[in-house]
């Protein structure tokens, strides 16, 4: 009779679990949004940018990877006028810079600390 019992007991506990748990796991709202698409471009910064000109996808988010390598000229201050980044590279090493989508047609122009040097990355559809 105390093997019922407890046999009952623990059914009963399993069903209140149950029915606890479950209704926080059937929502939809628990589900998480698809991740947006990214994109990557990298761009080596020594005595210049390469490549000079870049093209992505418009609409989507764009990481620019900055790749510095020994690098000591005006290269290493970067500039991107619409993203109102300015930033001091390091002479070695990686800087990534998150870009918002941007409208098809856009141009982002990178320069260096001088002006001398410029990148461009051309977003089409």
């Amino acid at each position: 009779m105390k093997k019922t019992k407890c046999a009952l007991l623990a059914l009963a506990l399993a069903g209140m679990t149950a029915f606890l748990v479950a209704p926080s796991i059937a929502y939809s709202e628990n589900i998480p949004a698809a991740p947006e698409k990214q994109q990557t471009i990298t761009i080596s910064a020594k005595n210049g940018y390469e490549p000079e000109t870049s093209t992505a996808k418009a609409n989507e988010r764009l990481k620019l990877r900055v790749v510095t390598e020994a690098t000591f000229d005006c290269s290493t201050t970067l500039v991107i006028p619409s993203l109102g980044y300015k930033a001091r590279l390091p002479s070695t090493g990686l800087t990534e810079i998150d870009v918002p989508p941007q409208k098809p047609g856009t141009e982002l122009t990178g320069l260096c600390g001088m002006g001398m040097y410029s990148f461009t990355v051309k977003f089409v559809e």
